[in-house]
């Protein structure tokens, strides 16, 4: 197999990487007029089959690849020792070696078509460079991540549950090379149903596939966001009509949790947006825009909370203050949570599309169990608020992780224990008569 590079063709001739079976890699050579002969034909388009094929696991879009597999194409792989070789968005076959249909043939065009990706002019990078700088790539172990996948295959064989193998698949989405992803689905495919394969493969290439998103039920903007940024599910919260009497809300309060517990311990993310109430002295209690829905998280009974829970996002007011982390991390006890210590910008709809947006550009699987990424996560949010809150002092937007608030106060990153008095949700109101906690 070769590699022609004609990125500058138009200004000299093309320097042919070539590479056959058992000839060296890399060797610069003159290009045979062959392959110039056979470049200026039109060729033809990668059969719609070849594209469905490949381009979910590339994650490119073939559209413009012309296929060369005639005789002079035949002659010009010849002429260069090669199976076949690319040059920007040509491919060249040898006689019989164009064959979509097989599994060496499928090798054989994957291979190309990563030369064809590298040579996209808008990648500064080749794949192979681009996992060498991801320190997730660092400690990618083929076989053992090739042995979960196969042990989460057959899972879902059993039970039917997909989850587990699209969280398998992520870290081959990342860090595999395309040959060694072409391989694996190849392989999934013949072990499962091949439209459950193209499922998983696909989800877990996007950055919260294989997790599963809570978020309250009068928020399906938030449902939006979460399957935007790929969550496999999206669990509504069972919200309760607010009362403003104590002895209702208890009753409606706890019903609502109850109904929570299943869900709650499968959930992933939570994310949540509206009031909440920790400045009234009821934190842990959301309530819609015109505060007559809610969901107390205060009346959510777990002992020991939901470990499972990792991440927390949430645009409300005082989520970050010393009440609510009580309230939240008591539930979530290993979830870095991201929001505010005081008043939360009106403007919410802003803040959260812009971090979509921002962690959907990474356009990579994340894997929010894996420190790397938890920190890239964070990352992201505090670009957002770094952007969004430039010389605002009265949010103090941030995040919660190992006891600990960070945030931002308008121009530096400022930090303080999360059970530090100073860091008391600040008084507006009471409303602890009617939205009371627990007894």
């Amino acid at each position: 197999m070769g590699h022609a590079d004609m990125r500058r063709a138009r200004t000299a001739p093309p320097a042919l990487t070539r590479r056959s079976s058992g000839a060296p890699t890399g060797h610069q050579t003159e290009v045979p007029s062959s392959v110039h002969h056979t470049l200026q034909t039109p060729g033809e388009p990668l059969s719609r089959s070849a594209r469905a094929f490949f381009e979910p696991r590339f994650g490119h879009d073939f559209g413009n690849v012309r296929v060369h597999h005639d005789a002079m194409a035949a002659q010009s792989a010849r002429d260069v020792k090669a199976h076949a070789y690319a040059v920007g968005q040509h491919i060249a076959f040898d006689h019989g070696q164009y064959a979509p249909e097989s599994h060496a043939g499928r090798e054989l065009i994957a291979h190309e078509l990563a030369h064809v990706v590298q040579q996209a002019p808008t990648l500064q990078r080749t794949p192979d460079d681009a996992a060498a700088d991801d320190p997730l790539c660092a400690t990618f172990d083929l076989d053992a991540t090739r042995k979960e996948v196969e042990a989460q295959a057959k899972h879902f064989v059993d039970t039917d549950d997909l989850l587990p193998l699209v969280r398998s698949l992520k870290r081959f989405r990342r860090c595999a090379t395309p040959e060694q992803q072409t391989q694996i689905l190849d392989d999934l495919s013949q072990a499962i149903p091949s439209d459950k394969a193209t499922e998983a493969w696909n989800s877990a290439g996007t950055a919260f596939g294989g997790y599963v998103g809570f978020y309250p039920g009068y928020a399906p903007d938030i449902k939006s966001h979460l399957g935007k940024l790929g969550t496999s599910e999206s669990l509504s919260a069972s919200t309760f009509e607010l009362s403003r009497e104590g002895r209702k809300h208890r009753s409606r309060a706890k019903a609502s949790a109850a109904k929570e517990l299943g869900d709650l311990g499968r959930t992933d993310i939570v994310y949540f947006r509206g009031h909440q109430y920790a400045q009234y002295r009821a934190p842990g209690l959301f309530a819609n825009g015109d505060e007559s829905r809610g969901f107390d998280l205060r009346y959510v009974e777990k002992v020991g909370g939901f470990s499972n829970v990792k991440l927390m996002i949430s645009t409300s007011c005082a989520t970050l203050c010393k009440e609510a982390i009580e309230v939240f991390s008591g539930l979530f006890p290993n979830a870095v949570i991201l929001g505010y210590r005081k008043s939360a910008p009106i403007e919410g709809a802003a803040v959260r599309s812009d971090l979509t947006q921002r962690i959907n550009a990474l356009n990579r699987p994340l894997l929010i169990d894996e420190p790397v990424d938890v920190a890239t996560i964070i990352s992201i949010w505090k670009s957002v608020i770094e952007s969004r809150h430039k010389g605002h002092t009265s949010p103090l937007p941030g995040y919660y992780q190992g006891s600990t608030v960070e945030y931002w106060d308008g121009s530096t990153w400022q930090s303080i224990p999360a059970t530090d008095p100073a860091n008391a949700c600040r008084r507006k109101g009471d409303f602890s008569g009617q939205y009371p906690a627990p007894p």
